[in-house]
């Protein structure tokens, strides 16, 4: 990582670095840095082929990977229910990775070569280049999932694929979601008040923030940021659900220490309910960390308590989640838990 992401303490200055990765990510408002996975080691993880020439893959997902985890309806439920389709013809999703992320999470199963905005293994792409390639591929998935890296260093990117798959006339054919780490005001500083209503009432959208974690500690540890940041990643979250958009969390639970563990989670989930939505917890889903090729170089002994620790962090979010809510609030579907009170 380069020293310019960096402050005193080796923290990263998550508006300085951002800032630095948005200008090497972006020509106009319509060109994209978007990753290349040919020849990179994320590739060798990939649950599905890369494609579109390489600036694409296919990934697979799945409900439950580990039946002692907790099972994943994100996203292919969701647009499930938007496209009124089976659930198993929405497991595979194109995928189309942006090059840049402003935070380093140690567990993070890019490549951290990927997440420089480096021009040696992305390209620059407009939207409608984009959907181009993917619709020269025959089996094409109905899901397209923009992920990173961290996309809203670029947030024009949604706004411009929207605009291609209209032109096209497949708004109602494809079902088009986002991830996003939860970092950046960005866009409400880019984008204007027609593109964000846009975004609004384009039907077949969804997206899903991660919270790199329950406490300051907790966050710090895994992002190598700023630990109050993550205030700010319960802010940006609810400034999305009041704009009225279908979004959904993501949590982890990695801690290098269990002391305080139930305290923090509580703090946390206290503030979830208080300053999103009451019901918005049983839309957040705690993600299972592992190895994968790019993480093993990184981890020490730390890292791997952290792993052993996520399941501690598990039991004690699930007991919480069983203390605020009825059976029947936690069975209802994901995507009919409402974001706002």
């Amino acid at each position: 990582m380069s020293n310019e992401s960096e402050s005193a303490g080796g923290l990263i200055d998550t508006e300085d670095f951002a800032r630095r990765l948005r200008e090497k990510s972006i020509i106009g408002n319509d060109r994209f840095l978007i990753t290349n996975f040919r020849g990179s080691l994320q590739q060798k993880d990939l649950s599905g082929s890369e494609n579109c020439q390489g600036f694409g893959r296919v990934h697979v997902f799945r409900d439950q990977k580990n039946p002692s985890w907790v099972p994943n309806p994100l996203p292919h439920q969701v647009a499930a229910w938007r496209l009124s389709r089976p659930i198993e013809d929405m497991r595979k999703a194109q995928l189309f990775q942006n090059a840049s992320c402003n935070w380093r999470c140690w567990y993070c199963y890019v490549d951290f070569a990927l997440l420089e905005a480096s021009r040696e293994r992305s390209d620059f792409k407009t939207a409608d280049e984009l959907v181009e390639l993917f619709l020269n591929e025959t089996d094409r998935p109905r899901l397209i999932d923009l992920s990173g890296g961290q996309p809203d260093i670029i947030p024009e990117w949604p706004i411009r694929m929207m605009e291609a798959l209209l032109r096209k006339g497949l708004d109602h054919d494809y079902f088009l979601w986002m991830d996003d780490n939860l970092s950046l005001y960005y866009p409400w500083q880019y984008l204007s008040r027609t593109e964000l209503d846009f975004m609004r009432s384009y039907a077949n959208f969804g997206r899903v923030g991660c919270f790199k974690g329950y406490s300051p500690q907790t966050f710090q540890e895994n992002t190598r940021a700023r630990p109050e940041m993550l205030g700010r990643q319960i802010d940006i979250l609810r400034k999305w659900t009041r704009e009225g958009i279908d979004t959904y969390g993501y949590i982890t639970l990695t801690t290098s220490s269990l002391d305080g563990m139930r305290n923090s989670l509580r703090e946390f989930m206290d503030a979830i309910q208080s300053k999103i939505a009451h019901s918005f917890l049983l839309r957040i889903i705690p993600l299972e960390i592992r190895e994968y090729t790019p993480t093993l170089k990184r981890m020490n002994s730390v890292h791997m308590k952290a792993i052993e620790n996520q399941y501690s962090g598990l039991a004690n979010w699930l007991d919480e989640l069983d203390d605020r809510y009825s059976s029947k609030e936690r069975g209802t579907p994901i995507y009919e838990i409402p974001c706002s009170d």
